[in-house]
């Protein structure tokens, strides 16, 4: 049985996956946790990786990142490496 990934796994949207969308008229992709919220710098005040775990004998890799939102909450996510590729891009 595969492992989860792509979702909360505590904190503000537990249990909720991370969607990836592409905006048509932009043509940019994001991460969303709930709709309202994107894992972007416009909402996350600052991020930690906790912990990057290798997954299979490919090189897939998890990630664990702690994030902390600008109104407060704050999220454990867990992540794969296409996700994690785009999240640090949208940090910046």
């Amino acid at each position: 049985m595969r492992k989860k990934t792509n979702y909360v796994m505590a904190g503000l949207g537990k249990d909720t996956s991370i969607n990836r969308v592409k905006y048509i008229i932009s043509g940019e992709e994001q991460l969303n946790i709930l709709h309202s919220k994107d894992l972007s710098s416009s909402y996350v005040s600052s991020y930690t990786v906790i912990d990057k775990i290798n997954t299979d004998l490919y090189g897939g890799k998890e990630y664990l990142i702690d994030v902390e939102w600008k109104d407060g909450d704050k999220s454990l996510i867990s992540i794969d490496e296409e996700y994690y590729k785009l999240f640090i891009t949208r940090m910046f």
